[in-house]
């Protein structure tokens, strides 16, 4: 079972599923992409705060299919360019949310949030502008911790 396929992480985010077949618009290898990137950041978040108990079979699994994900992938291959940048700027935002000092506490939400800038580009990448616009305001809530 995939990491954001559980009962407790479904319950949490609810619409995350439908959301990136949304995004995806189509594209069943895009949608992979998006959806092996949303597990395995859940399931990372999930090992640094330890809120919540992760097991070395799900760690494992999570990472073999992003890493798989990442090396085959036609959708990330095409557009490894400019998908690279977006998880590095997923990453660093990670780091910069959780090290936010008190004065900017208010921005640590959308800032740990980065990887909701990769969904953004996907939409754009598999159906421009207006499919981006379209998408990016329906998953652009962020985590109010």
């Amino acid at each position: 079972m995939d990491y954001c396929s559980k009962p407790e992480e479904t319950s949490a985010n609810p619409e995350a599923f439908k959301l990136f077949v949304l995004i995806a618009n189509g594209n069943e290898y895009a949608f992979d992409f998006i959806w092996r990137c949303w597990n395995f950041c859940h399931l990372l978040d999930d090992l640094i705060d330890k809120d919540k108990p992760v097991t070395i079979q799900e760690t494992s699994r999570e990472l073999f299919l992003f890493t798989q994900t990442i090396a085959l992938n036609p959708f990330f291959q095409q557009h490894k360019f400019s998908l690279l940048p977006m998880i590095l700027n997923a990453c660093n935002g990670w780091i910069v949310g959780e090290e936010a000092s008190e004065a900017n506490k208010q921005y640590a939400p959308v800032l740990k949030c980065s990887d909701f800038n990769i969904y953004s580009h996907v939409a754009f990448l598999v159906g421009g502008w207006e499919h981006m616009r379209c998408v990016d305001s329906k998953f652009r809530t962020y985590d109010k911790e």
